[in-house]
């Protein structure tokens, strides 16, 4: 029967709903039109990508330019759907469907823009744009016919708020332009200027106005600043540095102390001349912070007009090399931040100061413009952008936990450079906050006492002796949080500031001594009283969705006790990221259950996640042996590795993600064995920390037609200690906890362990310092569904043997007195959901049912049919039971079966990709 709940049951549902949500969102995709065509995307036809026009041909509700039938390349001709995704005063973000099958090194191609309506029609036209400089090769191009181009094309080099027309062709600059050319696309580009600060120093980091209220904070005994002014000196004379020429200048500007001023002339003098001898590029360049500019900003009004030439002279000669003589590349993240912090902060510094030869400041505003053009053009783009590569409005850096903490540095770095110059930052205040979350407070582990590790982590094991296989909190982190709150402050979000202020206070608040870097300055400048500490555990919601690079963060609480899930699954390609589409983490009672082997690269860069390794046929990008693992050249057409859909409740935590790019290579090889690669988690949540927390796994590979017959491989999870295996169950006991994981389906899997290659520490390349458990679908037919439960208790719990459920329509399991049905087909990004459907499982007793792959926030019937000891389980569209935003159905079913829905999320965010186009 289809009883619904009780007025006495929806009382407490509503009692529950008010105990458990939290103010603030969970929805990282902070901006109101992330593709600036003026519409807001809750009304946008075609949310992320540039349409005003808001043309929809079909009457289908979704907007021509993001529908797949709209204007469709013919194989073999020109491409006919050339959009724009982004505009930015320098240029655009442009995409397209592939007119050509792939094949062994791909397609090249140029894009070409003009002022001239029409010029670009013709071959000539795009001669006449070349001989312009109007002209960019895009290299080679490896999507196949109907697919997405996996790197977006990004325009910086045109003028703000001027019309262009562009288009791209086959061909090279070598090798002439093939006819074949694309629709031309039409846009004006945003109005623009360079910033212009007032004509004093300092100007850059620091103010007069700022210099003033630092003197007021030393003057009051501030705590911030008392607690880290003497050692910052100290750490300053002590070492001479260059590295701390800054930090030293500020003191003196602050405190007047002649010893002060003296420690940062000595330092400023001895930069000038490392500079003159010294070409910086590449890691150097960049980890000089712009030092010398931003030191000679405080120390302007100390020098004479020579001396602030020569400082000048020395760091433009290597901004201009770094301009001209090397090519920037936007895959490596971290350098790609980097750079333009040091060409904004040396331009801002004497771009039209008075007091230098003329000259500099004419070099130093180009060199600002440089810097300009990358932060507007390209880094901007990715705080608004939601969707596929580079998207990062969810604040999370892919460089992973170690280098992303660094390139966040950079950003924050521009950003307070830029505010002090007179350009407004409060629009990207949510996207700082964003930052703030993914890169700190989720990251976390509940204890607090390290970071869930990500891609590329060096130095980690120190922390091994306060909480194993956690990223260490390095002093370096709480620089960068000082940074967080007083950017944070600038842009009006005083409640954000005030969690970094209370996380300074609580995880961060060590014994200074020997604990000074050269981040540490911005603990000095920011870390303040004045802010009030806000606990932020009191005001966030436990889960946390960065859906642009694709990582799920809940936790049951913000105690120390609670159990933490992590997920991956989105882009990739980029420096710092590891292979580790579908990895997650899951850590309960103070300690890791199942987690990666944590390293910077090599061997466990591939192999060191709780992923499957697949024959992929990469030799030569990545570090997966022979051709297994996923791919280093993978592909990153938004639907071929995505989290497609995922939500999160008191009860459930659910995700779905779509992995199919991360095993199809696209470069040297045209080998794609994959159609679909799914996994699909359902964690069911113990709050007491005495029960148990289960986790529901669906895995369903699909091979193409040509696939390799060997290509499914097998899937892994890393543990702490070797497993004990009986049948398809494998016992670890850690500690006071265990970890059991029963194989469901197929009735062919085969349970093996690896043992441990080496052990935490070091870099090696080959070290993998976990145990595994190996799980073989036991075939490698053309399609294979497996269901995995993984249950975290206490040691020596004694747990039933789930039990397989499967119909026509539906897979799942029995366990525990729960219910968890999936469905058969693959989840799709768009398209049809599932709708009727029907299990059967053998038991009389009260239990839960979970339903995914339902249609988002919609009714729904269910029927419970009981036939003496046989349960069957319906649903069916159109009924009052709701679905929530993940597309899951919860019902509790009493032994009478009166059904009573579980409490629908109250604290979600989804990525379902229905009717968007991408």
């Amino acid at each position: 029967m289809n009883t619904p709940a009780t007025p006495r049951a929806i009382i407490t549902l509503l009692f529950l709903s008010a105990c458990f949500s939290f103010s603030g969102t969970t929805h990282a995709g902070w901006h109101p039109d992330p593709d600036d065509d003026g519409i807001n995307s809750q009304y946008d036809l075609c949310p992320y990508i540039y349409d005003p026009l808001q043309g929809d041909a079909d009457g289908d509700g979704v907007g021509d330019f993001c529908d797949p039938d709209y204007a469709p390349p013919t194989l073999g001709d020109r491409v006919s759907d050339l959009r724009i995704e982004h505009i930015t005063p320098y240029g655009a973000w442009l995409s397209f469907t592939s007119p050509y099958d792939n094949y062994t090194y791909g397609w090249e191609a140029v894009a070409a823009w003009s002022t001239i309506p029409g010029e670009l029609t013709t071959v000539a036209g795009f001669d006449s744009a070349a001989a312009r400089g109007d002209l960019m090769e895009l290299g080679r191009i490896h999507a196949d016919y109907g697919e997405k181009n996996e790197e977006p094309i990004i325009l910086t080099d045109l003028e703000p708020n001027t019309t262009y027309y562009v288009a791209i062709t086959p061909g090279s600059i070598s090798d002439g332009y093939d006819p074949r050319i694309s629709n031309i696309v039409s846009f004006t580009t945003r109005p623009i200027s360079l910033p212009s600060p007032p004509d004093v120093h300092p100007r850059v980091y620091a103010t007069p106005a700022f210099i003033t209220k630092l003197k007021t904070r030393r003057a009051n005994n501030d705590s911030g600043w008392t607690k880290w002014e003497n050692t910052i000196r100290a750490k300053a004379q002590s070492e001479g540095t260059r590295r701390y020429c800054f930090d030293a200048a500020l003191l003196y500007q602050v405190t007047g102390n002649a010893q002060d001023k003296t420690t940062a002339l000595s330092i400023f003098n001895s930069s000038i001349t490392y500079w003159e001898n010294t070409v910086l590029v590449n890691n150097a360049f960049r980890w000089e912070n712009a030092q010398l500019g931003a030191c000679l900003d405080l120390l302007w009004n100390d020098i004479d007009s020579s001396l602030r030439n020569r400082a000048i002279r020395a760091y433009l000669e290597d901004d201009e090399y770094n301009i001209t003589d090397r090519v920037l590349r936007r895959d490596d993240t971290d350098e790609f931040a980097s750079f333009p912090r040091n060409w904004i902060v040396d331009g801002l510094v004497a771009c039209g100061a008075s007091g230098i030869d003329p000259a500099l400041s004419d070099r130093a505003c180009a060199i600002l413009e440089t810097g300009h053009r990358l932060w507007h053009g390209v880094q901007l783009v990715k705080a608004r952008r939601e969707r596929g590569k580079y998207a990062q409005s969810d604040g999370l850096k892919p460089d992973g936990t170690a280098y992303g903490q660094g390139t966040q540095l950079y950003w924050l770095e521009i950003l307070l450079a830029l505010s002090n110059a007179g350009e407004s930052i409060d629009t990207y205040g949510p996207h700082i906050e964003n930052a703030l979350k993914s890169m700190f407070l989720y990251l976390f582990t509940p204890t607090r006492k390290g970071f869930v590790s990500m891609g590329d982590v060096e130095a980690y094991t120190d922390n091994f002796s306060i909480e194993p296989n956690s990223y260490q909190l390095r002093r370096a982190n709480g620089g960068v949080l000082g940074l967080f709150s007083g950017v944070l402050a600038q842009t009006g979000r005083t409640q954000a500031a005030g969690w970094v202020q209370h996380l300074l206070s609580k995880r961060y608040d060590v014994d200074p001594v020997n604990k000074v870097d050269g981040t540490t300055v911005y603990r000095l400048m920011f870390e303040t009283d004045e802010i009030p500490k806000v606990d932020y555990t009191k005001a966030l919601d436990t889960f946390f969705h960065a859906e642009g690079f694709g990582v799920v963060f809940d936790r049951t609480s913000w105690e120390d006790n609670a159990s933490y899930l992590m997920f991956r699954a989105g882009w990739n390609t980029v420096d710092h990221v590891h292979a580790d589409v579908g990895h997650f983490q899951f850590f309960r009672q103070g300690k890791w259950l199942t987690h990666e082997s944590i390293a910077y690269g090599g061997l466990a860069s591939c192999l060191g996640h709780n992923i499957w390794v697949m024959k992929t046929g990469d030799t030569g990008g990545g570090a997966c042996p022979g051709g297994f693992g996923q791919n280093f050249f993978a592909q990153n057409d938004n639907s071929k590795s995505l989290i497609l859909k995922t939500s999160s409740g008191y009860d459930y935590t659910y995700v779905t993600a779509e992995m199919a790019g991360a095993y199809n290579i696209f470069k040297e090889h045209d080998l794609r064995n994959f159609n679909s690669v799914q996994r699909s988690l359902l964690w069911i949540k113990d709050h007491s920390g005495y029960g148990v927390d289960t986790l529901v796994m669906l895995d369903r590979i699909e091979t193409s037609a040509n696939a390799e017959a060997d290509a499914i491989g097998y899937y892994q999870l890393h543990l702490d200690e070797n497993p004990s295996i009986a049948g398809k169950r494998a016992t670890t006991t850690l500690g006071n906890q265990q970890l059991v994981v029963d194989v469901v389906t197929p009735t062919t899997a085969a349970l093996s362990t690896i043992s441990p290659s080496g052990s935490p520490g070091g870099n090696s390349d080959q070290a993998i310092y976990t145990h595994r458990l190996r799980v073989d679908p036991g075939t490698n037919g053309h399609l294979v569904n497996m269901i995995t439960v993984l249950r975290g208790s206490a040691a020596g719990v004694s747990l039933d043997q789930p039990i397989a459920v499967n119909s026509s329509t539906l897979q799942g399991t029995y366990t525990q007195g729960t219910l968890v049905l999936m469905p058969t087909s693959p989840i799709k990004d768009k398209g049809a959901s599932l709708t009727n459907a029907s299990a059967t499982v053998s038991t009389t007793s009260a239990l839960t049912v979970f339903i995914t792959g339902l249609k988002k926030d919609t009714g729904y019937s269910l029927q419970a049919t009981q036939s003496g000891a046989s349960l069957t389980i319906s649903v069916s569209p159109n009924g009052n039971l709701k679905s929530d935003e993940g597309g899951v159905l919860g019902v509790r079913i009493d032994s009478a079966r009166n059904i009573v829905p579980i409490e629908i999320s109250y604290m979600i965010f989804n990525d379902d990709f229905e009717g968007m186009g991408s």
